[in-house]
């Protein structure tokens, strides 16, 4: 089964999300903050696709998104991004660091098979490690 980290501040997009996606099957983690997301991806984690929101707490996740960029766990770990606006010019992260965009409103079941999308086969390790 593979895990999910999603990123949203709205409480109930979070907890909609959430649903679906154990509905689905996967391990779900929500949380509202970076902050939050980042203690759990240090206390080591394993993520197998995260999903952001692109504006969180009135602000781009931008830096968060390059702060995971920077743990060796997680410089590959797919990322869904996803909006409901047209954010203004620099708001969006590097291409490179993101997969898939998605658009508020969509259907969760749309979340759910881009997350199926990226999870390809089972991983067997269900924990995060650094490089030897």
């Amino acid at each position: 089964m593979a895990t999910v980290l999603i990123l949203e501040d709205d409480s109930a997009i979070r907890s909609l999300l959430a649903e679906s996606l154990r509905m689905a099957r996967f391990d779900v983690f929500p949380v509202a903050s970076p902050a939050e997301a980042l203690t759990l991806l240090r206390s080591g984690l394993a993520v197998d696709v995260m999903v952001l929101d692109l504006m969180i707490q009135g602000a781009s996740s931008t830096p968060f998104l390059k702060a995971v960029r920077k743990l060796p766990a997680y410089e590959h770990t797919p990322v869904i991004l996803s909006t409901g606006s047209e954010p203004a010019h620099g708001v969006y992260p590097p291409r490179e660091l993101y997969q898939i965009l998605v658009r508020k409103p969509y259907r969760t079941s749309a979340l759910v098979e881009a997350v199926r999308e990226l999870t390809g086969p089972p991983r067997r390790d269900r924990t995060a490690h650094q490089p030897a």
